[in-house]
C-alpha cells in the first residue's frame, strides 16, 4: 500500500498513522525504514507519523541495534510494553478472562462458573472477572467474545447458545467496569488473534475452522477478516453435508452441526457402544480401538473433511487452522479427514494445508483480547493518551 501521496490531510494523516502503529503491532519491534517501505512512506513522513505515537505512548524507542543493511545503529519502534487489555469469552456455563499486553501475550488468567447463563448473571461474573484481572494494571479496553453476532461491536443481536436477543451486553459491561468494552463473535476473535498474532500474520488468505460445542469457520480473504453481517444469515454449520443424515433441533438435516457438534458425536457414539458417553469418553474409545466409537468418530472426520473442501471451493482458501475443543476427531480420524477432502475435489486441485491447532478456553479469550488491540488501532485519534 502506497501512501506518500495522503499524509498531508487531517483525516489521511490519521489513517497513515495507524497503518504505521498497526505495522509495528505485527511486526515489532521494527525499524522506521522497514516501517516506511512496507507503507510506501518516505523517511521523513515516516519521522513525522512515528513521533506523536511515540509521544502519546503507544510506541516506544526499543534499544539501539546494527541496522542489518547499513550498519549503523537504529532505535527500532515497539509497541509499548506497559499496554493492557482484558479478553473475556463467555461460555454457556462459564466466563473466562485473561489480561494481555499489546501483542496478546497472556499475563494473567481467571475463571469464574455461571450460575446460569441470563444476561445479568453473566454481566455480573463478568464484571467480576474484569475487576480481578484489571487490579491495579493500566487497562485500555476489554474484548468480549461469545456464541452469536453483533453488528455494532456493542449490542449481542442474537446468541441461540445463550438464548439472548437484542442484549445490550458491552453497553453494560463498560458501566459495571468503567472500561470501554468491545463484543465480537467468539469465532470472529478468534480468527483475529491467528491473523495478528501467529505465524499466519503475513497470509493474504486462511480459514480457521472450530470444532466443539458448536461449529464454526473464520475466514482471511485479500488480508481482511470476513464478518458477518445480518444475524440472519445461516452460519456455516448449516451446510448441508448429506441430505439424509441425521436430524438436529438448530439446524437442517444433515448439517455440519449435525456431525461435527461434539454433543452429537457423543450422542452417536453412546447409540453405538451401548451406553451412555461424554465427546471425551468416545474420543478415548475410539484411540483404543473400540469399533463402535471409532466407526462414529471416523465418520465425523470424514464429514469434517467434506465440510473442509466445500469452504474450500467457494472461498479459494487454500490454508486451513483446524482448532476448538473437539478437534480431537481431526487427529483420530485423520486418514478420514484427507480421504473426504480428496475425494471432494478435482484431482488437478491445489492440496489444501491443513494444520491442527489444539484451543483452551484461555486461548478464546485471547481471541477477544485481540479483538481490543486491534479496535484500539482502528480507532486511533490525535487526542489519544496511553
Amino acid at each position: 500500500m502506497n501512501v506518500m501521496a495522503i499524509i498531508e490531510t487531517g483525516t489521511q494523516t490519521i489513517d497513515t498513522a495507524r497503518a504505521v502503529a498497526r505495522a509495528v503491532v505485527l511486526h515489532g519491534p521494527i525499524s522506521r525504514s522497514d516501517v516506511a517501505r512496507r507503507l510506501g512512506l518516505s523517511p521523513a513522513s515516516m519521522t513525522r507519523l512515528a513521533r506523536p505515537l511515540i509521544e502519546q505512548g503507544l510506541l516506544v524507542e526499543a534499544d539501539a541495534v546494527a541496522d542489518p543493511v547499513h550498519g549503523r545503529l537504529v532505535r527500532p519502534l515497539d509497541v509499548s510494553p506497559t499496554l493492557r487489555f482484558i479478553g473475556v469469552k463467555v461460555a454457556v456455563d462459564a466466563v473466562h478472562g485473561v489480561l494481555t499486553d499489546a501483542r496478546a501475550s497472556i499475563l494473567a488468567r481467571v475463571d469464574q462458573p455461571l450460575p446460569s447463563s441470563t444476561p445479568d448473571d453473566v454481566i455480573r461474573v463478568a464484571a467480576a472477572v474484569i475487576a480481578r484481572l484489571a487490579q491495579g494494571e493500566p487497562v485500555h479496553s476489554v474484548g468480549v467474545s461469545l456464541g452469536g453476532h453483533t453488528d455494532d461491536h456493542s449490542s449481542v443481536v442474537l446468541s441461540r447458545s445463550l438464548g439472548w436477543r437484542s442484549v445490550p451486553l458491552g453497553q453494560r459491561l463498560s458501566g459495571e467496569s468503567g472500561l470501554p468494552v468491545i463484543v465480537e463473535n467468539d469465532v470472529t476473535a478468534l480468527t483475529v488473534a491467528q491473523h495478528l498474532f501467529s505465524s499466519d500474520r503475513d497470509s493474504e488468505r486462511f480459514a480457521l475452522v472450530t470444532v466443539g460445542v458448536g461449529v464454526g469457520c473464520g475466514l482471511v480473504i485479500n488480508g481482511d477478516v470476513v464478518r458477518q453481517l445480518d444475524a440472519a444469515s445461516p452460519s456455516p454449520s448449516m451446510l448441508i453435508l448429506n441430505p439424509s443424515g441425521p436430524t438436529v433441533p438448530e439446524g437442517p438435516r444433515g448439517s455440519a452441526l449435525a456431525y461435527l457438534a461434539s454433543t452429537n458425536v457423543a450422542i452417536a457414539a453412546s447409540a453405538a457402544c451401548g451406553r451412555l458417553l461424554s465427546f471425551d469418553e468416545a474420543i478415548e474409545l475410539a484411540q483404543a480401538g473400540d469399533q463402535g466409537a471409532l466407526l462414529v468418530v471416523t465418520e465425523a472426520a470424514s464429514y469434517l473433511g467434506r465440510f473442509i473442501a466445500s469452504i474450500a471451493t467457494m472461498s479459494y482458501v487454500t490454508r486451513f487452522i483446524l482448532s476448538g475443543e473437539g478437534i480431537a476427531i481431526a487427529k483420530v480420524g485423520a486418514a478420514a479427514m484427507h480421504e473426504a477432502i480428496a475425494e471432494s475435489r478435482p484431482s488437478w486441485s491445489t492440496e489444501l494445508d491443513t494444520e491442527i491447532v489444539p484451543t483452551t478456553m484461555s486461548d478464546w479469550a485471547r481471541g477477544a483480547a485481540s479483538v481490543a488491540i486491534w479496535e484500539m488501532i482502528e480507532r486511533y485519534s490525535a487526542d489519544d493518551r496511553w
